[in-house]
C-alpha cells in the first residue's frame, strides 16, 4: 500500500491496527451529502452519535445452509444477495456469521447486508443487570471507555440479538446457559415486550431469574459516523458463540431476509453487485475471513476505534479517512 505522512493507508478490506490509516471512496448513496460538507462544513448541524452495539454471532459452519425470510419461510441463499461464487470458499470456512438484509423501508442503510444491532435505549438503566464474566472496569479499559458507556453496549449488544435473532446471551438462577431456544413459544411474548419498548431486557431478565451472559461477548471494533450524515452511531462490533441448543430466526420488522453465510461468500456476493455492504461491515467481515477457527474469530484481539471523515485525496476525489486509534 501507499504512504502517507499519517502512516500505511490501508483499505476495509486490509488487517487493520492502530496507527494505520483507514481510506476508502464515500459510498455512492453518501457521496453528495459528503461534498456538500467540504464546500461547507459550517452549514451543517453535526448530530450527536447515538450509542450502538452490534453482534457477528457465529456458529461452526453447516453443510447446505439456507436462508430465513423475516416472516420464517425458508428460501434459497439468495435472500441475502445470491448464493456463493466458484470460488470454492465455503469448503475453506469452518464457521459462519448470522446476517441481516435491511428493509428497503428503513430510513438508515436500507437493504444493506448488516450483522444484528441497534442503539441504546435508556430503558436499560432502570436495571440493575447482573453479569457473569470480567468485571465492567476491566470491560471499560478494553473498550477505551467509561464503565457506564461499557455497561450499555454489552447490555445492548444482547437485547438487540434477543429482539432480533431470538438468541439469549443468559443462565438461569443455578448459573446454567439456556439451551433451550428463546425463538421457542414460551419467549414469544417477553421478546415482543423487549421488542417493543413495554418491558426493558433488564426487566426482562430480572423477572425470569435470568443473568446475562456478558463473558459469551468479545469486542472487536469502535466506528463512530462521519460528521456530515444526520443519523450518526457509536457503535461497539461484538462477537458471540450461537449458544447450544439456541436457534437465530432474524424475526424482525427491520430486514427482509437473514441467515448464514461464510464470511468470504458475503464478501464474494458483494464484490459481484449481489449484496449491499457497507465498509465497517466489509472491514469486520473481512477481520472474520482471516481467522483459521472460530475459537481465533472470537477470541480477544486488539480493539480498532475508527472516526471516519470526509477528506479530498490528492487527485481531488472524496474519501473517507480516519486515522485508527
Amino acid at each position: 500500500m501507499s504512504e502517507t505522512n499519517d502512516g500505511q493507508v490501508v483499505g476495509p478490506r486490509d488487517v487493520l491496527r492502530p496507527g494505520l490509516t483507514l481510506e476508502y471512496p464515500v459510498p455512492e448513496t453518501m457521496r453528495e451529502q459528503a461534498e456538500r460538507y467540504l464546500d461547507d462544513p459550517a452549514s451543517f448541524e453535526v448530530a450527536t452519535p447515538r450509542l450502538a452495539s452490534t453482534v457477528m454471532l457465529l456458529r461452526p459452519r453447516v453443510a447446505g445452509s439456507s436462508v430465513a425470510a423475516a416472516g420464517g419461510t425458508q428460501t434459497e441463499a439468495g435472500g441475502l444477495g445470491g448464493a456463493s461464487g466458484p470460488g470454492g470458499h465455503e469448503a475453506r470456512e469452518p464457521f459462519e456469521v448470522f446476517m441481516l438484509r435491511r428493509a428497503s423501508t428503513m430510513a438508515f442503510v436500507p437493504d444493506a447486508v448488516v450483522f444484528p444491532g441497534g442503539s441504546y435505549d435508556k430503558r436499560d438503566d432502570s436495571y440493575d443487570v447482573p453479569f457473569a464474566g470480567a468485571s465492567l472496569k476491566a470491560w471499560a479499559r478494553r473498550m477505551s471507555c467509561d464503565e457506564a458507556t461499557a455497561r450499555r453496549a454489552i447490555v445492548t449488544a444482547a437485547r438487540e440479538l434477543f429482539e432480533e435473532c431470538g438468541v439469549l446471551l443468559a443462565t438461569d438462577a443455578e448459573d446454567a446457559p439456556l439451551h433451550e431456544s428463546p425463538c421457542d413459544v414460551r419467549w414469544a411474548q417477553a421478546r415482543r415486550q423487549v421488542s417493543e419498548r413495554e418491558v426493558s431486557f433488564g426487566e426482562f431478565l430480572s423477572e425470569h431469574g435470568l443473568s446475562l451472559r456478558a463473558d459469551l461477548l468479545s469486542v472487536k471494533a469502535h466506528w463512530v459516523t462521519p460528521l456530515f450524515e444526520p443519523r450518526r452511531y457509536d457503535t461497539y462490533f461484538f462477537c458471540a458463540r450461537l449458544p447450544q441448543g439456541q436457534a437465530a430466526d432474524g424475526l424482525t420488522t427491520e430486514a427482509a431476509a437473514s441467515g448464514w453465510s461464510t464470511p468470504r461468500a458475503m464478501l464474494d456476493r458483494a464484490e459481484t453487485g449481489r449484496a449491499l455492504l457497507m465498509p465497517p461491515t466489509i472491514a469486520n467481515l473481512s477481520a472474520l475471513a482471516r481467522a483459521a477457527s472460530l475459537d481465533e474469530a472470537i477470541g480477544e484481539a486488539e480493539v480498532c476505534h475508527v472516526m471516519l471523515d470526509p477528506t479530498r485525496d490528492a487527485q481531488g476525489n472524496v474519501v473517507m479517512r480516519s486515522v485508527i486509534k
